[in-house]
């Protein structure tokens, strides 16, 4: 059999083999492609769920606080957390005296800083879930709609909760009257319980999803 035969044999051979290289690397990069997507989601899903976790806990206490510092102005009553904002030379200031002190203490203003920034940055990862979504939604399980729509839930909840403790407090909580100081309390309580529903339904959510993407 002389070379060029052998040769004219071997060429169907050597395509195949091309081809089947080919098709191997395009797999591989496939693969590696839709990991790498859906690292991104989980990053910016558990970062999202790790946020807004610590701070409603911190917004929960920032609330207390704030109630603590009204009703010991009110009754007169000395706390060594609250003296520094409801106390003047020894006399007790007014209400909404006591809540401008507080507002304007240097340690609250730097963590309610801190938790605008957090606020900012959730958003900023709930923008780039949409464009993963809308860009690959063959990558996501079929549960991720349902998902979605409970971390937006979610989002919306914890909004609620940082918007008058930490998006200008001044202006929700040193309101006109007493009564608009009440519904104030009464609706933030009502915002606790909803941000709490919406938690243990998206962290539900994420528990059987999450197994998917890191299967």
């Amino acid at each position: 059999m002389t070379t060029s035969v052998i040769s004219k044999l071997k060429k169907p051979y050597i395509m195949l083999l091309t081809i089947i290289l080919l098709i191997i690397i395009a797999l591989i990069s496939t693969f590696a492609y839709r990991k790498t997507i859906q690292r991104k989601y989980i990053d910016n899903v558990e970062l999202i769920l790790n946020i807004v976790e610590t701070d409603a806990n911190f917004s929960y206490e920032r609330f207390q606080l704030i109630c603590k510092v009204w009703n010991n102005t009110i009754l007169e009553k000395h706390d060594s957390e609250t003296n520094q904002y409801t106390l003047n030379d020894g006399n007790f200031l007014n209400p909404k005296a006591a809540l401008y002190n507080l507002f304007n203490d240097e340690n609250f203003v730097k963590k309610v800083n801190a938790a605008k920034s957090r606020m900012i940055l959730v958003q900023d990862c709930m923008d780039e879930l949409i464009e993963l979504w809308d860009e690959h939604k063959d990558i996501y399980p079929e549960e991720y709609e349902d998902f979605y729509n409970s971390l937006t839930n979610l989002c919306n909840a914890f909004s609620q909760i940082m918007t008058p403790t930490v998006d200008n407090p001044t202006t929700h909580i040193l309101s006109p009257s007493q009564s608009d100081w009440m519904t104030y309390f009464l609706v933030f309580y009502d915002i606790i319980d909803q941000y709490v529903n919406c938690y243990n339904e998206t962290a539900e959510y994420w528990d059987s999803i999450s197994q998917k993407y890191k299967s």
